[in-house]
């Protein structure tokens, strides 16, 4: 069966870490492509539980509507229903009553891709060899950044960098949500921060140039994270459209 794109995902408990608290989501190679990660917190069980419950609520929701009319107000609305469904499950247990998790859903069709994310967890987009990070953390250093107060170099290695200010798992939240053009030759790439904690944008970009396929991209990104220590859990998803060949001239 053809495949409109290249996909892989991945996800490991790394080097420290007892338990892996990240969850992830890949449909397939082929339009829409629904792309789900997740990043658990809140002890011991509560951190697994609720990354795998968002994102399990996510794509069930998801596999039961039309996602090539999706708009980005349903995929917000979306983030936000999850956000409830796992603070519910939070009253059920006093173990439970911290768990949350990040979470960034890619819808990708056949020229754009609808992007939502709650927390720090990231989506960037490599298009003409430069990767750009197209959503936003919601942490404090990124609160700080807005203010003026850091700068975006100094905020990647403030040590609060991870205290975020948005989770599934709240009550009330708001998702942020984006869409953006998906060509020829492009790559969307989607990480926890166990991830972009280790590996820097520029060497993310080295990665996506240097490999010919989503599977290498992703064991890279591993094998690098786990040189480094992985005292973290680490989940990267990439989409890859290939390169189109020019048309003949007539």
């Amino acid at each position: 069966m053809k495949r409109d794109v290249d996909v892989c995902g991945l996800t490991h408990r790394g080097k420290v870490r007892k338990q892996n608290e990240d969850a992830y989501f890949l449909s397939g190679g082929t339009y829409p492509v629904v792309a789900l990660i997740a990043d658990g917190m809140g002890g011991h069980s509560g951190g697994r539980l609720a990354s795998s419950m968002a994102v399990n609520y996510m794509a069930n929701q998801l596999s039961k509507i039309d996602l090539n009319q999706l708009t980005y107000k349903e995929l917000k609305q979306l983030l936000e229903d999850t956000s409830r469904v796992v603070w519910k499950e939070s009253l059920s247990d006093k173990v439970l009553e911290n768990m949350g998790t990040t979470m960034t859903a890619a819808i990708i069709l056949e020229n754009r891709v609808i992007i939502g994310n709650i927390g720090d967890s990231r989506a960037y987009m490599m298009r003409a060899e430069t990767l750009d990070q197209i959503t936003t953390d919601h942490s404090y250093v990124q609160y700080l950044v807005e203010k003026g107060i850091l700068m975006q170099d100094e905020a990647e290695t403030h040590p609060y960098k991870n205290i975020i200010t948005r989770a599934i798992g709240m009550e009330t939240v708001s998702a942020d949500v984006f869409v953006t053009a998906f060509q020829s030759g492009n790559v969307l790439l989607l990480c926890t921060d166990g991830v972009s904690n280790f590996i820097s944008k520029k060497e993310l970009e080295e990665i996506i140039r240097t490999s010919d396929t989503a599977k290498q991209m992703v064991f890279k990104m591993k094998s690098m994270t786990l040189e480094r220590g992985a005292s973290d859990n680490f989940t990267a998803v990439v989409v890859s459209r290939p390169e189109e060949a020019p048309q003949n001239e007539q």
